[in-house]
């Protein structure tokens, strides 16, 4: 989505909204965690800041994630994650907090260091 919207010459959270305009909800959570992530402030070399949005089950999530790379040896470090979820009523808002946590941790252990290794056809 945001090589599609460098393309366009837009913002990808610009991009992102005009997209989901018929959707409030998935608007909201978008507009949200970039107004809570300080999107559109400029970030420091070696650092990076990207945006995510994602419905589904009736659930609406957006993400911030601001990472580092080591210049010395390519290492990525995710200094922060911010997320805004709409996901209707909630009975318990911890358990909520939790499953939110839980997913940006497998989230981030599956893009960063989780792998799986083939042999021998295995």
């Amino acid at each position: 989505m945001d090589e599609l919207a460098h393309l366009a010459g837009k913002d990808p959270v610009e991009f992102r909204m005009h997209l989901l305009k018929n959707s409030m909800r998935a608007r909201r959570v978008l507009q949200t965690v970039a107004e809570k992530a300080g999107w559109g402030k400029p970030v420091s070399r070696g650092k990076g800041r990207g945006i995510a949005q994602h419905s589904c089950f009736g659930s609406y999530v957006a993400h911030v994630a601001d990472v580092s790379v080591n210049e010395k040896d390519g290492t990525v470090k995710v200094d922060r994650m911010v997320v805004a979820v709409d996901c209707g009523p909630v009975v318990n808002p911890d358990t909520l907090v939790a499953q939110i946590e839980g997913a940006v941790i497998m989230g981030a252990s599956t893009a960063l260091k989780e792998q799986i290794e083939f042999a021998n056809g295995g």
